[in-house]
């Protein structure tokens, strides 16, 4: 969402976005059935994440769906930079990374999605379990990064 109102802006773009599982989808009636599964393997169960799209849209009155909330629906342009996504298998919100590389592959972005098996939302803040996927995750985002 940030980067949308960087390029709506007469800021410079950025060059690349990392994002590491993005809640870029916060209807969650759609969820699949993979990511229904993962509900003893995840941090936490798909229906903490509702309460917390519930409690971060407050009474705005703003839909899950609009893209500033659900940043997958966003109007992606030609504009829009290269894109890595990292994500879990066992995350419950893998499907908002999944929707956001076929949103952005469908536009002919350049975009990479990079999903770790087995692995929660918030596996990266957990050396002490994920420490080689941790470690692969920084070496491809310095990659992407770096020249």
């Amino acid at each position: 969402m940030l980067t949308h109102l960087i390029l709506q802006s007469n800021r410079p773009p950025p060059c690349g976005i990392v994002v590491i599982a993005p809640g870029s989808i916060q209807s969650f009636e759609h969820t699949s059935e993979h990511a229904k599964a993962q509900a003893g393997n995840d941090i936490f169960d798909v229906s903490v994440y509702e309460d917390m799209t519930t409690k971060y849209i407050g009474s705005s009155g703003v839909s899950r769906t609009d893209p500033l909330v659900s940043g997958s629906f966003l109007p992606f342009g030609a504009s829009w930079p290269r894109t890595l996504i990292l994500v879990g298998t066992a995350d419950q919100l893998i499907d908002a990374s999944r929707e956001l590389e076929k949103r952005l592959a469908a536009l002919n972005r350049p975009v990479e999605l990079v999903e770790y098996y087995e692995r929660p939302h918030g596996w990266w803040i957990m050396p002490h379990l994920f420490l080689v996927n941790i470690q692969d995750a920084a070496q491809r985002i310095a990659r992407f990064v770096l020249p």
